[in-house]
């Protein structure tokens, strides 16, 4: 049998199976899997082997998966129907199988072009719900054709990125609808992984990334013991998938359900796990993840009274200008922001005892006088932000007592209108410590019916 291009690469380079595995950081069944045609390398596993062969995908065997870079123009009449159709242009990438990982790029490139033309929210909101629900569709249907693996990957790719852009609403109903969605897709993509070896690989770093959204969503919803769980659940798929970039991810969101639960010491000990595998996997890691692991391992120390917290939070600015200067992550859940990166710097100053430099940071996203947002914020992230401007104003000298009911209240409010349980629990407890700093203040007393648990 004639030896594909890949396995004549590899002997051309005289290396073993197993030195290419090694290579490219993968296990020498999948590199073999590879060479026999089985399954196809993930997006950063193809960079890396054109790296590390100074091959094009073309003269590794890997050609056709440039057509979508250089797909034809569609027809003026199909542009004129559909071009200013978010839900019909959404949901036309679920239905051309290709890797999960071309459909979530596709779907969230739409979105941003349709952010660029300041599209209608409430268009984009039901387009995102329409597009989540498409997965499930075969189930509503008895007697329909069982789907094909393709057809399932390429759906729920789609339907994850919708999910994961729902994750951001400020809406508790955006946040649930999320979180069954993701949850609904698990058996069927469960189900691949068991029965077949030729999409085993892909169907299983969906799940994961159906395990990181639950993690994410579910200290919120559900309670932080089960988020927990679904992060373990998400670390054990990437890593049946063998990706890396999956694995990193669900170890840093791990290390935050730990915070959140109030298990610090196993929450800076995930997160030097995760920071010990970005310094090992460094060339292999999207920069922007790598920026990320390291903020939250700089805030996690700064938690348990650990040093170098600062000296931790330079490597995340160092890798996050890296990736501003390079191509934009196409990982639909590593999208660290510079929001995140000012939440996180903000954080670490507070733990850390210099309160006037988290305030600092924080203002740089909310302002202090009208509550708008300056930059980009998720509904989870901006009601977090808030109630660490209570606390931060709180711990200051001069203490303002008008500025901290402000922050406050719309810290409490953001979290009854999210329902998430999470910030709620965080919004009382920082009321206790307002009615602690200011006993018997009339105020701070009628504050406390907003406290009420809806």
């Amino acid at each position: 049998m004639e030896k594909s291009r890949l396995a004549q690469a590899r002997k051309k380079k005289h290396w073993t199976l197993k030195q290419a595995a090694n290579a490219v950081g993968v296990s020498i069944n999948t590199f073999n899997r590879w060479e026999l045609g089985e399954q196809r390398p993930y997006r950063h596993n193809l960079d890396q082997l054109c790296k590390i062969f100074n091959a094009s995908l073309e003269e590794l065997g890997f050609g056709f998966e440039a057509i979508n870079a250089v797909q034809p123009p569609p027809h003026p009449l199909i542009i004129d129907l559909f071009g200013h159709d978010l839900v019909m242009r959404l949901q036309s990438v679920a239905f051309v199988p290709q890797r999960f990982e071309a459909v979530q790029r596709q779907v969230t490139t739409i979105l941003e072009e349709f952010d660029t033309m300041h599209g209608d929210m409430m268009t984009r909101r039901d387009a995102l719900l329409r597009l989540a629900s498409l997965p499930l569709i075969a189930s509503l249907r008895p007697g329909m054709p069982v789907r094909q693996p393709t057809d399932v990957i390429t759906q729920c790719a789609a339907g994850m990125a919708a999910c994961w852009h729902l994750s951001e609403s400020s809406l508790e109903e955006d946040l649930h609808r999320a979180f069954k969605a993701a949850s609904a897709y698990i058996p069927a993509l469960k189900s691949i992984v068991e029965h077949s070896s030729q999409y085993r690989q892909d169907a299983a770093a969906l799940v994961g990334q159906c395990s990181l959204l639950k993690t994410v969503l579910g200290w919120h919803l559900v309670g932080l013991k089960q988020a927990i769980s679904y992060a373990q659940d998400a670390i054990t798929y990437a890593q049946a998938a063998e990706d890396m970039t999956l694995q990193v991810t669900a170890m840093d969101y791990q290390s935050w359900a730990y915070y959140y639960d109030q298990q610090s010491k196993l929450a800076v000990q995930t997160a030097a796990q995760a920071h010990a595998l970005v310094r090992l996997y460094e060339a292999k890691l999207p920069p922007i993840l790598s920026s990320g692991v390291c903020c939250s391992y700089a805030v996690m120390q700064a938690r348990n009274g650990e040093p170098g917290s600062v000296r931790i939070f330079e490597q995340a600015e160092k890798y996050f200008l890296i990736s501003s200067q390079g191509t934009p992550s196409h990982y639909i859940y590593t999208g660290y922001t510079l929001s995140d990166m000012f939440v996180n710097y903000g954080i670490m100053q507070y733990f850390s005892g210099e309160h006037g430099k988290a305030q600092d940071a924080f203002y740089q996203l909310i302002d202090p006088q009208q509550l708008t947002t300056k930059l980009p914020l998720s509904g989870r992230t901006r009601v977090e932000t808030l109630n660490f401007m209570a606390l931060s104003s709180l711990k200051q000298k001069d203490k303002d007592m008008e500025q901290t009911i402000r922050f406050w209240k719309a810290a409490m409010n953001g979290a009854v209108s999210l329902q998430s349980e999470q910030r709620y629990t965080e919004a009382h407890l920082t009321y206790e410590i307002m009615d602690a700093v200011w006993p018997n203040e009339k105020k701070i007393k009628e504050l406390r019916e907003l406290t009420i648990h809806w």
